[in-house]
């Protein structure tokens, strides 16, 4: 066989293909977490679990897209701050253009009986698909919000706000903006 002459042709896919891919995304992040959170709730730590829809605006052009994010932390109610991961996808389907981001950071709550307001920040990989190029870039981020508990149940509803300071990156020889501000509503779970 000669392999020199050998192509790889990468179909491009459809919209609904990319709606199944995401899903599939997050319904594995979610079961993830379940699992994660499994532990922690067993042994009386707390646990938030939120889901994130929300509208994000790339810095510089502006341009919109919708995105679904997966939160959790976990850590004793004494902590001052605790450990948070979250998934996010985005898409944007008239620029063929879809990113995950993967986030590592700390988070902290300041609660009462009727609200708790949080701060969180910490580093972000994106990686992205456009125009079918593939790439990624990373830099910190930096979020806030403020969750109310649905008639005294661990269920709580809320909103966020995130910012990221990725760097640019470059496809096809044209600069693209990577870094982003969001607006969420937040559905939530306390353990």
């Amino acid at each position: 066989m000669n392999y020199t002459a050998a192509s790889v042709r990468v179909p491009r896919m459809g919209r609904m293909e990319l709606v199944l891919s995401a899903t599939a995304v997050l319904l594995r992040g979610f079961v993830g977490a379940l699992l994660l959170f499994s532990a922690p709730i067993a042994h009386a730590i707390d646990a938030n679990l939120h889901l994130a829809f929300g509208l994000t605006a790339e810095r510089g052009t502006g341009d919109g897209r919708f995105s679904g994010t997966l939160r959790g932390d976990v850590g004793e109610a004494s902590w001052f701050v605790r450990p948070e991961l979250s998934l996010q996808y985005k898409e944007a389907p008239l620029f063929d253009r879809a990113e995950t981001e993967i986030s590592a950071g700390a988070i902290h709550y300041w609660s009462s009986e009727r609200y708790a307001v949080h701060l969180g920040a910490g580093v972000t990989e994106v990686s992205f698909r456009f125009d079918g190029t593939d790439g990624s870039s990373s830099g910190p981020y930096a979020h806030a919000g403020v969750t109310w508990p649905i008639a005294g149940s661990h269920f709580v509803l809320g909103f966020d706000g995130r910012y990221v300071w990725a760097g640019d990156t470059t496809v096809r020889g044209v600069r693209h903006p990577v870094a982003y501000r969001q607006i969420a509503l937040l559905l939530g779970w306390r353990f």
